[in-house]
């Protein structure tokens, strides 16, 4: 769970910007208290809390989230659950907030004003990132590699080239291009130094980064609309390209969505679902969305066979050594 504002467009420290904060925590409780009763196993959920330099400059640190809701961060702790970074490269634009990855720069700065305002709040030095908008490159890579992340969650099958991150109220521009991750593999890789989605994922030997990627779960079905394949494509043998699982997108059914999660987990090696969602305004569309998805889980078979755990606890499970 991305913990973070509604949206990116922000005029003050206004607390309604939050509210999606509590309405997720909720959620969650009531998700987790039927899939352990109905698979007599504890899930644990991560949050990931924004602490980038705009959190600071609109909220006046980059904890704001831990300071001002310290009982939903308790709730976190008694579940037995853990937090981890999360990071929106955000500057004040010519009359908005854009993400600026054109920088390499200010990517690197931002990462580390997140870690040592993590470091600040929870007393240790973070473990687990994801990147907002899937919005990973080599600087950035590096930086959470030399830091110390063992485990980022944030890579997405996409091109690179996103002209803005939407929000369920607003948008923000954005400037530059992140890494070309179609590519990548999809399933978990440590990566190796200086270019870290090369395709196929990296070679084994002594270049490879300590840090491991895990992408987030893909399928080539999903909400959009089927459409007919022109028949030069099909000669072609070519298939559509895996496209990134998220809960608040438009679904044919909340059963669909877990149907496909639970097909592309048969699929892998090491199988394991990866999922990502964040602290929307309660009553837009996305928020919603991911409720009705959410909360169709613990009545799928998938509930049976997924286990919510910490990813600091099975990602060497995940990675082929060689």
């Amino acid at each position: 769970m991305d913990v973070e504002p509604a949206g990116f467009q922000l005029d003050g420290p206004d607390p309604a910007q939050w509210d999606g904060y509590a309405a997720t925590v909720a959620l969650v409780e009531e998700v987790r208290a039927a899939l352990a009763e109905r698979t007599g196993r504890r899930p644990v959920v991560g949050w990931y809390h924004r602490m980038d330099p705009q959190i600071t400059a609109v909220y006046g640190r980059p904890d704001h989230a831990v300071h001002a809701f310290p009982g939903l961060v308790t709730t976190h702790r008694d579940h037995g659950e853990y937090c981890g970074l999360h990071i929106h490269p955000v500057r004040r634009g010519a009359g908005s907030w854009v993400h600026d990855f054109a920088d390499p720069g200010a990517v690197v700065d931002a990462t580390e004003h997140c870690a040592a305002g993590f470091a600040a709040a929870f007393g240790q030095a973070p473990r687990r990132h994801r990147s907002g908008i899937g919005g990973l490159t080599e600087p950035m890579v590096a930086t959470l590699d030399r830091l110390g992340i063992t485990v980022d969650l944030s890579m997405e099958r996409s091109r690179g080239d996103l002209t803005e991150a939407v929000t369920g109220i607003d948008a923000s521009p954005v400037l530059g291009r992140t890494a070309d991750c179609t590519g990548a593999p999809r399933a978990a890789f440590r990566p190796r130094v200086g270019t870290f989605a090369p395709p196929g994922g990296a070679p084994p030997g002594p270049d490879r980064r300590r840090v491991t990627l895990v992408p987030l779960t893909t399928t080539t079905w999903g909400p959009w609309p089927r459409r007919p394949v022109p028949v030069a494509r099909r000669l072609l043998g070519r298939r559509p390209q895996p496209r990134v699982m998220f809960p608040n997108q438009t679904w044919p059914s909340p059963r669909r969505f877990w149907d496909l999660a639970l097909r592309e987990a048969d699929r892998m090696d090491r199988p394991y679902p990866s999922f990502a969602t964040r602290t929307d305004h309660p009553d837009s569309g996305p928020s919603r969305r991911a409720a009705e998805v959410l909360r169709a889980l613990p009545d799928h078979q998938i509930a049976d066979r997924i286990d919510l755990v910490d990813p600091l606890t099975v990602v060497d499970d995940l990675v082929a050594i060689d």
